[in-house]
């Protein structure tokens, strides 16, 4: 175990090397979003499988270097949930999401185009450390997401690791999200396979629909930043809630186009709500709090839908929505009001804890204290319980051994 780095905080980040003196190096980082920690546990029970047993370690031919949270700090703010069994409003009553500027994952370097960032994070420039120390065969970037499916990320076209990256949620009972891509112009290898998706790729999808596309936010992703080493990078996406909908390909009976409007609709209201909080709050909150940075990043960065922009292989509109994809339009717009939501009430609450806001302050945060605890329980009325947290980490850890072997033994 050794120390790669602090946090901004100034907290060791650390990092476990199990050297073989094999012939590839395998790179797992847990946390690179810290309101996602399955990866974090992922990390621990690679660690130990690893160790404990020779003939596995043997089988996979990679040296294995696992960092357990590459943000600490960040995940410090979601421990009002972590540490308590959560329902889904209790885990979005004490979520934390940084905005982009903030993210260990999305702020390494980045110069394409009219796009320049160099203002990499401590934690990323520890984790651009690593990478350029090891030249990684494998980068394994593990996340997890609120609801929904199994879903993955590769750098490259693996087909023989196709069959896998379907099996191994099959074996602990979760299924491949067939729902509206988190990506939607990603390139699909196979079901719930993508292609990466990186900073790079967005600017020149958004700059061939007309958008401003020099306003990125941010840096780009860990697996454009190792490409340069020719690292195969895949992100193991794993839900905290899952149900028979996300996989369910069969037709809902509704037009697409028309749940789309809905979203949209939908979180263009509440968007509307916390700009108005904001608007009468903003003077007395702290502007340098991370809460205070990632709310006033989404609305300037989700303006008003208006006119649906389009992207090559999106639904037409007499195409009908499948189960999945209706289930998943839905379900982004709880995670739209819940996480942002949550982050603003967060903020409000701590500012009361200092002194009481004036009148019109504190009756804008009363009535968004309102409307969270409808919007949450809302999500709650169409989220099932829970998945058992060692189903998701058998699903990442599976997941990445098999991605590992395949490599390893250059099965294309």
């Amino acid at each position: 175990m050794r120390e790669v780095g602090h946090s901004r905080a100034g907290e060791a980040l650390l990092c476990l090397d199990i050297d073989d003196g094999a012939e590839h190096r395998a790179l797992v980082v847990g946390g690179p979003h810290p309101n996602e920690p399955v990866g974090g546990l992922t990390a621990v029970h690679l660690a130990e499988a690893l160790c404990e047993d020779d003939e596995l370690r043997g089988s996979l031919g990679h040296n294995w270097h696992i960092v357990g949270c590459i943000d600490p700090d960040g995940a410090r703010l979601n421990e009002g949930w972590l540490v308590r069994p959560y329902d889904r409003l209790h885990y979005a009553r004490y979520f934390y999401r940084p905005a982009f500027i903030d993210q260990v994952e999305w702020t390494f370097p980045l110069h394409h185009k009219a796009l320049h960032f160099d203002a990499a994070l401590p934690e990323t420039h520890a984790w651009m450390r690593l990478i350029d120390e090891l030249r990684p065969t494998l980068l394994a970037s593990l996340h997890n997401a609120e609801a929904g499916g199994v879903f993955y990320h590769l750098s490259r076209p693996l087909p023989s690791l196709y069959p896998f990256l379907d099996a191994v949620p099959s074996w602990w009972g979760l299924a491949l999200d067939a729902g509206v891509p988190e990506e939607p112009g990603a390139p699909l290898y196979a079901p719930a396979v993508f292609g990466r998706w990186d900073a790079a790729d967005i600017y020149d999808q958004e700059e061939l629909q007309g958008l401003d596309a020099a306003s990125w936010p941010a840096g780009d992703s860990s697996g454009a930043y190792a490409q340069h080493y020719g690292t195969t990078t895949l992100v193991v996406e794993v839900p905290c809630w899952s149900d028979t909908r996300f996989s369910d390909t069969s037709p809902s009976g509704q037009q697409y186009q028309e749940l789309d409007r809905a979203a949209d609709e939908a979180a263009d209201a509440a968007l509307d709500c916390l700009a108005n909080v904001l608007s009468v709050t903003r003077n007395h909150l702290d502007t340098a709090s991370p809460y205070y940075r990632a709310c006033t990043e989404v609305l300037t960065t989700h303006a008003p839908t208006g006119p649906k922009d389009t992207y090559d292989g999106e639904p037409g509109e007499d195409h009908v929505a499948t189960v999945a994809e209706a289930a998943s339009l839905r379900e982004s717009v709880h995670c739209l009001r819940l996480r942002y939501g949550s982050m603003l009430l967060r903020l409000l609450d701590s500012q009361t804890n200092i002194a009481p806001l004036p009148a019109e302050a504190a009756k804008a945060h009363k009535k968004l204290a309102e409307r969270f605890t409808s919007w949450g329980h809302q999500a709650m009325a169409e989220t099932p319980a829970p998945v058992p947290v060692q189903h998701t980490v058998a699903t990442q850890s599976g997941a990445v051994l098999a991605a590992a072997w395949v490599i390893a033994h250059r099965i294309e």
